[in-house]
């Protein structure tokens, strides 16, 4: 439950120089990011309240040699098999903004918007609507009212829990983004 952004990349050029284009671009400048991890073909970037932008790319044919029983990037880029070829570089994964707030939803969508841009394929599926539809008035209602109603449901059953279970057993909202 929440308000997530998902999104799959595909590039023939090793993804080293966009990663490194992405450290200067102004938003990376930006107060709400902070690069956390950072080696070669891979950037993971946090917000407050946010989860990780995980981009760690691979080639295609590494991940459909993965051993493993269920691998999130295989099941989500093989249903594009046919338009990739084993040498290509490929990223998937999701950002849950729900906590974050529509500053840094709006935020996140432009990083990626960034990276697909330089990308020869991709898809951006964001619950929110605002990565389809960019920032307008309505947009930004659309945006405040959809965090407004997941917070409202989370909230409401967070409270139920808490009845249940007791309040101390229970971490809600902001509590779980900042650890607590």
């Amino acid at each position: 439950m929440g308000i997530t952004i998902h999104f799959r990349f595909a590039r023939r050029e090793e993804p080293e120089e966009l990663l490194k284009e992405l450290e200067k671009i102004p938003l990376m400048n930006n107060p709400m990011s902070k690069i956390s991890q950072r080696s070669r073909n891979k950037m993971w970037i946090e917000h407050e309240g946010c989860e990780t932008i995980c981009l760690h790319w691979h080639k295609w044919k590494t991940i459909k040699a993965r051993k493993e029983e269920w691998d999130y990037e295989r099941e989500v880029m093989k249903k594009l098999e046919g338009e990739l070829d084993e040498g290509v570089w490929v990223c998937a994964g999701f950002v849950k903004t729900q906590y974050a707030g529509p500053k840094v939803h709006a935020l996140v969508s432009e990083i990626l918007r960034k990276v697909a841009g330089r990308c020869y394929f991709s898809i951006v599926s964001d619950e929110a609507d605002y990565y389809e539809k960019f920032l307008s008035d309505e947009t930004l209602n659309n945006l405040m009212e959809n965090f407004g109603k997941s917070q409202a449901f989370i909230n409401k059953v967070g409270e139920m829990l808490k009845g249940q279970l007791g309040e101390k057993n229970v971490k809600m909202g902001v509590e779980i983004a900042k650890g607590i």
